[in-house]
C-alpha cells in the first residue's frame, strides 16, 4: 500500500503535502548557503556576514527549513502510526480533478467489476470496451455485475429525468425527458451483452431494479468509488481490503440479489456484428423489446452505443 493511500487523500494534495514542505525547506538552505552569502559579499553561511540584515536572514531562513523538515516528518510518523483499522476504515475523498483516474485505476488489473449507477453512460463507453478487450487478450475470465433501474417502468423513469434536470451538470442533454433517461439505460444493457459477444470470458450479470441512487458505485479488486451525477464534485473512495469497501461491495450484491436478473448472453450472441436487428435480439433475449416504438428506436439505441456521452471526458 502505497504512502498515497495511508494518507487517505487526493494526488494533488498528498503531492502538495509532501513536496512543497521539502521545495521550501531546499530552497531556504540554498538561499543561505549560496544567495545571500553572495549578496554580502561573504563565502559561506556559517561566518558572520557584512550587512547584519543578511545575517538574520539566513538565521530565519535555516529555521523555517528545520521547522518544515519537522513537520514533515511528525506528521508522516503519526499517519504511519495510525491503526490499519482506523486508517483503512475511512473513506478518501478524491479531488474531481482525479475522478477519472481513479474510475480508470484498476480496469487493467482487476478481475471483477461491480456496478450500480443510472445511466450507465462512463460504464458503456469507457469500462465495458476495456473490459472486453483485457478479458479476449489474457484469455481468462472477468466478472462484470451491473444494477441499473429498470427502464420498463414509467414512473422511474421520469423520476430519475426530474432529479437530472434539478441538478446543474447535465452532460450532453439540454433537458432529461423520461425518453431520454429509457435510451441510455436501454443503451447500456444492449452495449453489456454486445461486449459479452465479443469476448467469451466476459461473465455478465445485470439486475433491474425499481429504484435509483443519488450516488454511483464503482467497485473493482482495488477501491470502491462513490460519485455523484456532477464529474466537478469530489468523490469518495475507500481503498481495496477496507471495512467501507467490503460494504459497498456487500450493498451490492444485496442489490443484486433483490434485483430482477436479466438473462445471461447465450452463446449464439458470439462473433454477432453490431447492427439493428441484433439489438432487437438482445432487447427479445432480455425482455425489453416492448419498449420499441415511436420514442424508442433500434436506430437510436445503436446510435448512443456508438456515441456514448462521456460524462468524465
Amino acid at each position: 500500500m502505497d504512502l498515497r493511500e495511508r494518507m487517505l487523500s487526493g494526488r494533488r494534495s498528498t503531492f502538495a503535502f509532501i513536496f512543497i514542505p521539502i521545495g521550501m525547506a531546499l530552497g531556504a538552505f540554498a538561499a543561505s548557503e549560496w544567495g545571500l552569502p553572495h549578496i554580502a559579499d561573504q563565502s559561506g553561511w556559517t561566518g558572520k556576514f557584512v550587512n547584519p540584515w543578511a545575517t538574520f536572514a539566513a538565521l530565519v531562513l535555516v529555521s523555517f527549513a528545520q521547522v518544515c523538515l519537522a513537520t514533515l516528518f511528525v506528521t508522516l510518523a503519526y499517519l504511519w502510526l495510525i491503526p490499519k483499522d482506523q486508517r483503512e476504515g475511512q473513506l478518501a475523498i478524491t479531488h474531481s480533478d482525479d475522478n477519472s483516474h481513479y474510475l480508470d485505476e484498476f480496469l487493467e488489473t482487476t478481475e471483477r467489476y461491480w456496478f450500480r449507477g443510472r445511466s450507465g453512460r462512463w460504464v458503456r463507453a469507457r469500462v465495458l470496451p476495456r473490459l472486453t478487450k483485457r478479458a479476449a487478450k489474457q484469455q481468462s475470465v472477468i466478472t462484470v455485475k451491473m444494477v441499473l433501474p429498470d427502464p420498463a417502468i414509467p414512473s422511474l423513469m421520469a423520476s430519475y429525468a426530474t432529479y437530472r434536470n434539478s441538478i446543474t451538470f447535465r452532460g450532453g442533454a439540454t433537458e432529461w425527458t423520461s425518453d431520454y433517461v429509457t435510451l441510455q439505460v436501454v443503451a447500456t444493457v444492449v452495449a453489456a451483452y454486445v461486449s459479452a459477444s465479443t469476448s467469451k470470458f466476459l461473465d455478465l450479470s445485470i439486475g433491474l431494479v425499481s429504484w435509483f441512487s443519488a450516488y454511483r458505485l464503482d467497485i473493482t479488486d482495488g477501491s470502491a468509488m462513490l460519485t455523484v451525477e456532477d464529474p466537478g464534485r469530489p468523490a469518495l473512495r475507500a481503498i481495496g481490503s477496507s471495512f467501507m469497501y467490503r460494504t459497498q461491495r456487500a450493498e451490492i450484491e444485496q442489490n443484486l440479489e433483490h434485483s430482477k436478473l436479466l438473462r445471461k448472453p447465450p452463446t449464439a450472441f458470439i462473433g454477432k456484428e453490431l447492427d439493428e436487428p441484433f439489438v432487437e435480439q438482445i432487447l427479445r433475449h432480455v425482455g425489453l423489446d416492448s419498449l420499441l416504438g415511436t420514442s424508442l428506436k433500434a436506430s437510436d439505441i445503436l446510435e448512443a452505443i456508438k456515441n456514448p456521452d462521456q460524462p468524465y471526458g
